[in-house]
């Protein structure tokens, strides 16, 4: 059930949908309330965070969470601007495309959250969000899907990739009407080949990869293929050094010993029975050669079954009387040993199994039996433990079928679920760069590879929380650069990722090829690395062709068959439709077209075509790894109304191209790759990331590119503007200036409007992580990757607009790799409270903004533990002062790397500075606190002696009113040289300190706010005369200290902030930790405390309260009146929403006010700062005045009333003797009138007329 927002404040608060349906794939949106900001004056937002973003629409917070597992998300986006998070994947995303209102992908994936999808191939329905899996593991086999095309005429998805399908290779089609997959028309690819883009040109599909033929190579007329496979594998043995074998019948003759070839194992006479074997691992058997018996015994017919399927298997060989190729599958025969020394039995479907078993139904002589079994498989296969790559000794080959070698401690191995591997876990951060793995693979032929790592599940063996990334670096061929990855261990299933397709030499005396995987940088103890297998897949030799046929050409592009001749595939394959459904005798249904006669005589043998798309006006753009005649090397243009291919601006690219991207909007192509420029021309700036203008025919680059290789690059649209996310492995992006920005993530966003990089503008957006592809249909774009995106890249701090809307600061954040300071990371905030701040054991964070000021309406001053950096390279540690674009503050060499600022305040042109503070200047030693002078932009002429004894720390500063005097709190025993512990007050006129109070406050003070000029309230851990409270007051006029012990009764701990919103501190909202660091907030009503932090899960860090006033009022409720807010500041953990760093609480419901990111995770705000701080130390249209005040005012009324009733009485006395007319007064009152008392009817009878009752 979603939460409830402020229905209190409808329709304030309502949310709002953008759209008229109700879709889990479009955000809605929510409104805000209208805070009554002209009272405040400026506003900032403060904490440890690199972007801030206005909670605007449900789900928002959701892109906040911490992506740092790499493995891919799905995003949606509606607008091009609200982006909400959807399914999380186990793996990663290779290609996408759409089909009606479904959404298909593919990748080396297993799960889309809670769907099953083992085929990695699935799609989303774009209208309600549900997954489908397409078809399972028993129907994409021993590969990944890479590619994908939606034919939307023949409602077809074509599927290309390195898989296994219906025993052809490399293509599939899923029929979206019957909903399974099914072979293509052209039956698929030959074993070798590999497809890794799928596009639709002049009504012909075509395919561009590794492809050397395809699987019917009739259809070329005859097959071009020259791929070794049967070289390779002769030499790929299946061990069954780590099988357990086992027999039923057995009469003589020991089960295992047939594992090497001329042994002798027989059934007892007469009977049927089994032979079987067991592994602790899958492997994928190619064929299986069986040695019968010597003499007249032996094996007549057998069945072979496959665990743990439990199926029989269909098996092919070569009749040695016919010399025909025979299938079998219930019964297979066996020649006896006077026929044939052994036969090969090949596996029509390659299917994964760990066990085998001979079922042997019928024998020659008297009894069944063999003397020999052996297993190949067609990819080589290396295992992290030794045993498994061994061979049985008594084998008489002597070469190396593989090796891997494990340093480091506490390698153990593992068997878990199906998985076979070696687990090694460290505690010490000293010990992990000291883990390692190597594999040795048995590389006997020189040709391309595509390398395989495969990765065991952590659910499994419970690993997760410390497993992390490993760096894979694949040493390929001698004196050239390895290749190296990232990917990580952290997925919920077992996983497999290609790390390396290409070229790979043969074992030699001077190299041997390895796969050397080991621990990522910046990896935290405890530390779990697993190392499982390495699979190198045969994809073809190297070997030159020189048949090219140069007579074959038909002159066409078209998708016309030709007469039968040979037609060679290399690199591309042009496949049409009609072609195969109309094939006429004496005819191929492929034809020598221009596309597939670049590949296959233009094009270098083994070309790799990696990225092929069509242009927004119709051309068609190839990149990958290749070289070819008069074009150049790698990347390719054939425009649709040439019959050829053209070169080119430069020939070419000098290295490899990885991805290709056309622009929605212009006919330009976007290149991605590991290249630094063009073959044949002077254009600098081509690093890694390109654009070619295919209408003019020239590149242009992305300023200076990138320092990295690019491994995918995407449309996108940051908040609403056209942008392209480049993602790779890569630590900055080069400006035009030749200066470098960091992207430690690999991941950079180029505005195409702009013509910048997102990090290079003002006021932009903030978008971090990794994108692996995107694709839009009608008014929404899905994301796959891992992605934060929020309003405003503005780090530590964020001006707050009138309508709460945010702003960015004009400097960037840094580090100081030199400093030892701590590093800012997402797992290290937490609000500073008064426990921390009483003891040495809590170390700050660096790059944190903790408190702000504002400089008499000039300027933001920001304080905190940071290095900041303005557009001139200046850079200031802990105290920046912001003036419009201008930054100015404190030089590096003023602060200690480990002091922290921690509360500010302006007085005049000063700005005092309080906190963790330890420094030096010209005239000594700064310590807790230092005056800076607004109009040198430097360090005061003159500075107070420093704060010192207990932890040295001032936490708050104030300035009594209308006075000299500077009230300094925090935690502290002395000041320069008077002992004054906790508050002391120095006087900024005559430059002294004074100790207010000789019975001396004890403890820590966490905040203070003034409620009249004489009487200063207080927060924190406090003590005197031996009694404990968390409230405390300070009283001018009497000299006294004041502790609340009523206030600190039923909290769970010390108060770190509080906000008052009533008549003193009858009423407050107050924050604190309890024993445990958790934090709390409650509500104080002059009575009692209530808590109200039930909406806040474990592991929030409250850092900041606030009561603001509403321009639009809510109903009103015991805690807040109808025109008050209450905003809650920190790291939270809110019910029903998440990660958010600010909320708002009207008294009865909670929503989000404001979303940060720092690092791969979320961030916190550590306080909400304004320049005219709210103060309720009355109740709504009464103010408190100082008692001196409250006495002239009454003496003033009282005189007042007095000289009042005198008028009246006179008035009274005139009108009687208008009336009555003048009668003179007796001369003398007689001495016994005087004597007599006056009756007291008498003296009110002549006040009858003024209302006055009378007294009987």
């Amino acid at each position: 059930m979603r939460k409830r927002i402020f229905s209190s404040l409808a329709p304030l608060l309502l949310a709002s949908p953008v759209y008229g349906d109700q879709s889990p794939l479009v955000a809605q949106q929510v409104s805000l309330p209208s805070v009554n900001t002209d009272e405040l004056g400026g506003v900032v937002a403060v904490g440890q965070f690199d972007a801030i973003s206005v909670y605007q629409y449900e789900g928002e917070q959701n892109i906040t969470s911490s992506q740092s597992t790499g493995t891919d998300r799905i995003y949606s986006q509606t607008n091009e601007t609200y982006l909400l998070s959807q399914q999380q994947l186990d793996g990663n995303v290779f290609a996408t495309c759409t089909l009606g209102n479904s959404l298909f992908f593919s990748g080396n994936f297993s799960s889309v959250g809670t769907t099953n999808a083992s085929s990695g191939v699935a799609s989303l329905d774009m209208n309600s969000g549900q997954v489908t899996a397409l078809g399972s593991s028993d129907d994409i086999q021993n590969g990944l899907v890479r590619a994908l095309y939606c034919d939307s005429d023949k409602k077809l998805v074509y599927a290309g990739g390195d898989f296994t399908f219906n025993s052809t290779k490399g293509a599939a089609v899923w029929s979206t009407d019957d909903k399974k997959w099914d072979s293509p028309l052209f039956e698929g690819f030959s074993n070798s080949s590999v497809v890794n883009s799928i596009v639709k040109f002049n009504d012909s599909l075509i395919f561009g990869g590794l492809i050397t033929g395809l699987s019917n190579s009739s259809f070329l007329g005859k097959s071009n293929d020259n791929s070794s496979i049967e070289e390779i594998n002769q030499k790929q043995w299946v061990s069954f050094n780590a099988a357990t074998i086992s027999a039923e019948g057995t009469g003589s003759g020991d089960p295992s010993s047939i594992v090497c070839p001329g042994a002798s194992w027989q059934l007892t006479d007469g009977r049927q029975g089994t032979w079987r074997a067991d592994w602790p691992y899958k492997f994928t058997p190619s064929r299986m050669r069986l040695y019968n018996l010597q003499g007249d015994n032996g094996v007549k017919t057998f069945q072979f079954l496959a665990f743990p399927i439990n199926g029989i298997m269909n098996l092919t060989y070569t009749d040695p009387s016919t010399n025909k190729n025979v299938t079998c599958d219930q019964s297979c025969p066996l020649p006896s040993s006077s026929d044939a020394d052994y036969i090969d039995f090949y596996f029509v479907n390659q299917v994964a199994m760990d066990g085998i078993q001979l079922y042997l139904l019928d024998h020659y002589g008297s009894a069944a039996g063999l003397s020999g079994i052996e297993l190949f498989q067609d990819d080589l296969v290396t295992f992290a433990n030794q045993d498994y790559n061994k061979l049985p000794s008594c084998l008489s080959y002597n070469g190396d079928s593989g090796s891997a070698d494990l340093s480091g401690s506490g390698w153990t191995s593992m068997d878990v679920q199906g998985s076979a591997y070696m687990s090694s876990t460290v505690s010490s951060a000293g010990d992990i760069s000291g883990l390692e793995a190597t594999f040795h693979p048995n590389i006997t032929v020189k040709g391309n590879y595509s390398v395989i790592i495969y990765t065991p599940s952590c659910v499994a063996d419970g690993t997760c929380s410390s497993r992390g990334g490993v760096n894979v670096t694949v040493n390929y061929a001698k004196d050239k650069d390895p290749v190296s990855t990232i990917i990580y261990q952290t997925q919920d299933n077992e996983k497999y990722d290609t790390i390396y397709t290409g070229k790979v030499d043969p074992i030699k005396d001077d190299f041997k090829p390895s796969v050397v995987v080991k621990p990522a940088d910046g990896q935290n103890a405890p530390y779990n690395m697993v190392a499982e297998r390495v699979l190198f897949s045969f994809l073809n030799g190297v070997e030159d062709d020189d048949d090219d046929d140069d007579d074959d050409d038909d002159g066409s592009s078209s998708s016309n068959s030709t007469s039968s001749h040979r037609v060679k595939l290399n690199g591309l394959f042009e496949f049409s439709y009609d072609n195969f459904t109309k094939i006429s005798d004496g005819s191929i249904p492929v034809g020598n077209t221009t596309i597939n006669k670049f590949g296959g005589l233009s094009l270098d043998q083994g070309a790799d075509i990696r990225s092929i798309v069509v242009t927004k006006d119709g051309d068609l753009a190839i990149g990958g790894n290749f070289t070819a005649d008069k074009i150049g090397s790698n990347f390719a243009i054939l425009k649709k109304d040439d019959s050829s291919f053209s070169a080119v601006d430069g020939k070419g690219l000098n290295g490899i191209v990885n991805k290709l991207v056309p622009l929605s909007d212009s006919n330009v192509v976007v290149v991605a790759g590991k290249f630094s420029g063009a073959n044949e021309s002077s254009i600098s700036g081509l690093n890694n990331i390109a654009q070619y203008d295919v209408s003019g025919d020239k590149w242009k680059s992305f300023e200076e590119g990138v320092t990295g290789e690019v491994t995918s690059a995407a449309e996108m649209y940051v908040n609403g503007t056209h942008a392209l996310g480049v993602t790779g492995n890569f630590e900055s992006i080069k400006s035009s200036n030749s200066s470098t920005i960091d992207t430690p993530s690999g991941f950079g966003i180029w505005m195409l409007d702009a013509g910048k990089w997102i990090q290079e503008l003002a006021n932009s957006s903030y978008v971090s992580g990794r994108l692996s592809a995107s694709q839009t249909h009608d008014n929404s774009t899905f994301y796959f990757g891992s992605l934060q995106m929020l309003e405003v890249n503005s780090p530590g701090a964020a001006l707050v607009q009138s309508n709460m809307g945010l702003s960015s600061m004009p400097f960037r954040m840094i580090t100081d790799e030199s400093s030892n300071s701590s590093t800012s990371s997402a797992n290290q905030k937490r609000a500073v409270n008064a426990t921390d701040l009483g003891s040495n054991s809590s170390s700050p964070d660096t790059n944190t903004v903790y408190t702000a000021a504002f400089a008499n309406g000039t300027g933001t001053i920001l304080g905190g533990q940071f290095l900041a950096q303005n557009d001139g390279g200046d850079t200031f540690q802990n105290l920046v002062v912001v003036s419009d674009s201008n930054v100015n503050g404190l030089p590096q060499s003023i602060m200690s790397s480990d002091s922290v600022v921690y509360t500010l305040l302006v007085e005049d042109d000063q700005v005092v500075v309080g906190g963790r503070i330890e420094g030096r200047n010209s005239g000594g030693d700064l310590r807790g606190i230092l005056f800076y002078d607004l109009n040198t932009n430097n360090l005061s002429e003159t500075q107070p002696p420093g704060v010192s004894g207990d932890d040295g720390i001032v936490t708050s500063v104030a300035m009594r009113p209308n006075s000299n005097n500077l009230v300094v709190m925090g935690s502290f025993a002395q000041v320069g040289s008077l002992a004054c512990s906790t508050l002391c007050i120095y006087d900024m006129k005559s430059q002294r300190w004074t100790n207010p109070e000789s019975s001396g406050l004890k403890g820590t003070i966490s905040q203070s706010s003034f409620l009249n000029s004489s009487l200063v309230f207080f927060s924190g851990n406090l003590t005197l005369n031996n009694t404990d409270a968390y409230f405390g007051s300070y009283n001018f006029d009497t000299g006294e200290f004041k502790l609340y012990t009523d206030l600190s009764h039923s909290l769970p701990g010390p108060v770190n902030t509080f906000a008052l919103n009533g008549d003193g501190a009858e009423s407050m909202f107050a924050s604190g930790s309890d024993s445990s660091g958790k934090s709390y907030l409650a509500y104080w009503n002059d009575s009692n405390w209530t808590r109200i932090d039930n909406v806040f899960e474990d592991g929030t860090a409250i850092s900041d309260v606030k009561v603001l006033d509403l321009s639009q009022k809510h109903n009103s409720t015991s805690m807040l009146p109808k025109d008050q807010l209450l905003i809650v500041s920190g790291d939270l953990t809110l019910n029903d929403y998440g990660k958010v760093s600010s909320a708002m609480y009207d008294g009865d419901n909670w929503q989000p006010l404001y979303l940060t990111v720092s690092g791969s995770g979320s961030g916190m705000i550590h306080a909400l700062v304004s320049e005219n701080n709210p103060t309720f130390s009355s109740t709504k249209g009464d103010s408190h005045l100082a008692k001196g005040f409250v006495v002239l005012i009454s003496l003033a009324i009282a005189v007042g009333l007095t000289l009042l009733i005198v008028l009246l009485g006179l008035l009274v006395s005139y009108m009687r003797k208008k009336r009555m007319g003048y009668q003179p007064a007796p001369n003398r009152v007689s001495e016994v009138d005087m004597t007599q008392t006056v009756p007291p009817a008498s003296l009110f009878e002549e006040m009858g007329g003024l209302g006055a009752r009378k007294v009987s």
